[in-house]
């Protein structure tokens, strides 16, 4: 069995490149991600206990993982498969979401933003990407992208923009009612919160016709106010003008509601909850004692939103 070697006594510092570098290799699915950390853990753990820093404080010592005993077979085949893995640069750079707009290829400049946080595992699941820049300026500032697979086969690969629509994201700033902010983040769809003729309870019953509500959740309540609706103030679409929801022309919310019901039903994951008692946000997905991803009735479509100033052009 190939070894992952710890490089460097306890004193000088733990080298794990193998595992370092298995930590973003896109084709592990989440489950195996998690894994790989409690192994990295595990073997810190070991290599920094009172009795291995006696016997290797030596620069340069090396301990073999194939020589620890790290709980079972299961642990050991794990990292005979990892082994046995051509990390490339290429695999091993972050990928997240890319997709073709405007004859352009569109891809995350870094890891710092929801499209690098996409993960080939999450995307799967989904038939339908409605991607919103919340930026005032930049590539595609204040527009919503649908976009579908680029290979139905492989989701993972750059996906293709259907439509590119003007909205109005909230106005960042503190107002008498809210915060009015466009969450960002990864969101499922409220899979019964699709309403037509619906009423803000927040802003004096104001008009939010055609509204399809985000699944973002605490334990406590079961979802926000926020959500994508027509408004008549059609002409601010394209800067930021909202309470803190996605503003369409009538048409488009319209189009949106009806296509959704329509055409993207489905089994859905569900995310999982932070530590704090919130949805997290970065499309992580909760699973079952088994493993396996816990799955829904709901839209197969996800939603992702950001302050994408970070967004990267080339010519397709």
């Amino acid at each position: 069995m190939a070894s992952a070697v710890c490089s460097g006594g306890p004193h000088n510092g733990i080298s794990c490149t193998m595992l370092e570098r298995a930590k973003i290799l896109k084709s592990l699915n989440d489950t195996s991600r998690r894994l790989v950390l409690a192994a990295c853990a595990s073997l810190l753990a070991y290599v920094t206990s009172p009795a291995i820093a006696q016997q290797d404080t030596q620069p340069g010592g090396q301990i073999q993982v194939a020589d620890l005993n790290l709980g079972g077979n299961a642990m050991q085949d794990l990292f005979s498969q990892l082994a046995s893995k051509d990390l490339s640069p290429v695999e091993a750079h972050f990928a997240g979401l890319s997709f073709v707009a405007d004859g352009k290829l569109i891809e995350p400049a870094n890891r710092q933003g929801f499209l690098a946080k996409i993960t080939p595992e999450l995307l799967q699941h989904y038939e339908l990407i409605l991607f919103i820049n919340k930026s005032n300026s930049g590539p595609f500032a204040q527009r919503l992208i649908w976009l579908k697979p680029g290979d139905p086969n492989d989701h993972s690969k750059p996906w293709e923009s259907m439509k590119i629509w003007k909205v109005s994201t909230g106005r960042e700033r503190q107002e008498k009612e809210a915060f009015t902010t466009t969450p960002p983040g990864i969101f499922n769809l409220q899979p019964t919160r699709q309403i037509k003729d619906y009423r803000a309870r927040l802003y004096k019953g104001a008009a939010m016709p055609y509204a399809v509500f985000l699944d973002y959740r605490t334990i406590t309540r079961t979802g926000y106010g926020i959500a994508f609706h027509a408004t008549g103030a059609t002409g601010r679409l394209g800067s930021r003008a909202s309470g803190g929801c996605i503003r369409l022309n009538m048409k488009n919310a319209r189009n949106l509601f009806e296509t959704l019901r329509a055409d993207y039903r489905g089994r859905v994951p569900v995310m999982e909850m932070a530590a704090n008692g919130k949805w997290n946000l970065e499309g992580r997905m909760a699973y079952d004692e088994r493993g396996l991803p816990i799955m829904v009735n709901g839209l197969k479509a996800l939603v992702i939103i950001e302050e994408s100033d970070n967004l990267v052009a080339s010519a397709q």
